[in-house]
């Protein structure tokens, strides 16, 4: 088998062992995969609108301020076209089909980072953009004729187990109205969702000043930047891509011993990196008493996050939470924590089922509001233990507008950006009394749950993230140093390292929307704010190169002082 058909196959998801439980659409979808490759779909061919925007310029160097108005228009292109071709569907069909096929890149970078960017920002079109009311083109197994599904594939002799497998199982949801020219569709429609990535990162580097070259041949638009902002690039496109120990605004939450709100819940992430499954076997074995087979690959992948210590350092927030969106912080935190509590359960007393569903979709549904409500405060009494809140203090009615605040409503699609895609929402409705559950992205809903939220005394961010770099006694003290001639400096932290000692500036400064949605004025902002920060720490190091023993410390036995600056982001 060539490597691009290897390539596609893995991509489609399609690939026996990776699948726990063989469902109604999993060799259909291959035999479509086929078939559109035979159409000439090329995974790594970058989608037609670049080609057909760009090549309408002039071929040659543009400069920063030249380009970024037109990455900004061909933005506003990519996004018309995402609009007019989800928009025709519902977001039942789109979230069925799309959690379906395995999360592989859509254009030529392959970096997790980008997988997961890319996907965050489609799925975010679907919410944005798709209809909440059920379409022809998806159905509910029991109401729907077998002949009806997959547009009549399921008919062929070869799917016998397929058809079998309908008829014995319980309800559930099917495509109707599908074929290869459907998963072309939505393949292509991946390849904008990567344009839109890619433009918006381009965004950033024009930010940085880097020119741009627009030609007549493949890639039509590519950036000049210079060695350094190069290394730069490729250490920002390496950041860690798993679960997060900080959110948007700066604050870390992880590695604090002191905070003994220590409870904790498990939230998904894309599986980028398509680890198999012999990596979690010890959990499976150990919390779900299962053996799964070593080389299945899962969609996501669950793993633990510390609620607890999220809600205990971000306490500061949630007056001003309240004062914005007209509901609590705890009462936002309880629901989620109770809704994946739930999944635990699930998982451990209908173990088979529930990780397949869990662990390759990331969602359920779609349920009665009403059901899914009863199902939030049955567990509320575990969150609140979970997030050592008194239950006296939790009220149905601060429940329901937590609930409310997790919704996605018709006015709340206006307001979703896809160059930055977050947060999602929770309870993505279907026909008028129904949600689904989407769990997929709780961890950017918890990253960016902050976004707009500014208090006025930010100082305890800074506090925080010096005692997570604090892991080991500093050798200077934490008070400020004292010289002889009784001058002070403040170090944050300080280490040991051979004959050097390292001194540490620790600054948490939050990320801004506009900063990763490119604006020049977002960017030269945080250059300025950790220039800043860099020329604070050498002059600190200076003085103590100066003053080598003080009433409080002696640093003589060092040979070198070497100033770093810690932020709580890849900056």
């Amino acid at each position: 088998m060539s490597d691009k058909k290897k390539r596609r196959r893995r991509r489609n998801g399609n690939s026996r062992n990776e699948f726990i439980a063989f469902e109604y659409y999993s060799r259909p979808f291959l035999l479509l995969g086929d078939e559109i490759t035979r159409f000439g779909y090329d995974n790594r061919k970058p989608h037609e609108i670049r080609k057909r925007f760009w090549s309408l310029l002039p071929d040659r160097t543009y400069a920063s301020l030249e380009i970024s108005p037109l990455l900004k228009h061909y933005i506003n292109s990519i996004e018309d076209n995402l609009k007019e071709i989800i928009s025709k569907r519902s977001l039942a069909y789109w979230l069925h089909v799309y959690r379906r096929i395995g999360p592989y890149s859509a254009g030529i970078d392959e970096q997790p980072i980008t997988i997961g960017l890319v996907r965050a920002a489609f799925e975010m079109a679907f919410l944005k953009y798709a209809n909440f009311a059920p379409c022809h083109s998806i159905g509910i197994s029991k109401e729907t004729p077998i002949e009806n599904i997959l547009s009549g594939l399921l008919m062929s002799e070869e799917f016998e187990l397929e058809r079998n497998l309908i008829n014995e199982a319980s309800k559930q949801m099917v495509l109707t109205d599908f074929n290869s020219l459907n998963l072309l569709e939505i393949y292509n429609a991946e390849k904008l969702a990567y344009e839109l990535w890619r433009s918006t990162a381009s965004l950033r580097i024009a930010g940085k000043g880097a020119s741009f070259t627009i030609s007549q041949s493949e890639p039509y638009i590519f950036d000049n930047r210079n060695d350094e902002l190069d290394k730069l690039v490729q250490i920002y496109d390496s950041r860690h891509h798993g679960i997060s120990s900080t959110s948007l605004t700066g604050t870390s939450f992880s590695n604090l011993s002191n905070l003994e709100d220590s409870g904790k819940i498990i939230i998904p992430t894309y599986n980028m990196g398509h680890l198999p499954s012999e990596k979690f076997n010890e959990l499976f074995r150990g919390v779900f008493n299962l053996n799964i087979q070593n080389s299945m690959v899962f969609n996501f992948l669950w793993a633990p996050f510390e609620i607890g210590k999220y809600r205990k350092s971000h306490i500061p927030y949630s007056e001003k939470f309240l004062e914005i969106h007209n509901v609590e912080l705890d009462s936002v935190l309880l629901t989620i924590t109770a809704l994946c509590n739930r999944v635990l359960l699930n998982m451990k007393n209908d173990s088979l089922h529930a990780i397949h569903r869990y662990y390759q979709r990331a969602y359920e549904g779609p349920s009665k509001k009403s059901l899914v409500i009863e199902e939030i405060f049955k567990y509320l009494p575990i969150a609140a233990r979970t997030l050592n809140i008194p239950e006296e203090q939790i009220s149905q009615e601060k429940i329901l507008s937590a609930i409310g605040f997790l919704e996605l409503s018709k006015s709340k699609q206006v307001d979703l950006n896809l160059q930055y895609p977050g947060p999602h929402m929770v309870f993505l409705p279907y026909a008028e009394d129904r949600w689904f559950i989407d769990y997929a992205w709780l961890n950017s809903l918890l990253y960016n749950l902050f976004i707009g939220v500014s208090p006025d005394d930010q100082k305890f961010k800074g506090d925080i993230l010096e005692k997570v770099v604090n892991f080991r006694q500093s050798i200077l003290p934490t008070k400020p140093c004292k010289s002889t001639s009784g001058q002070f400096k403040q170090i944050d932290a300080s280490f040991k390292v051979g004959s050097r000692l390292v001194i540490v500036e620790c600054k948490a400064i939050n990320k801004s929307v506009a900063f990763d949605k490119g604006d020049p004025s977002s960017i030269q902002f945080r250059n300025n704010k950790f220039t800043d920060a860099l020329n604070e720490v050498d002059e600190k190091a200076q003085w103590l190169a100066n003053n080598p023993l003080g009433t409080n410390y002696d640093i003589r036995n060092f040979s070198e002082i070497l100033p770093i600056v810690i932020s709580p982001f890849v900056e």
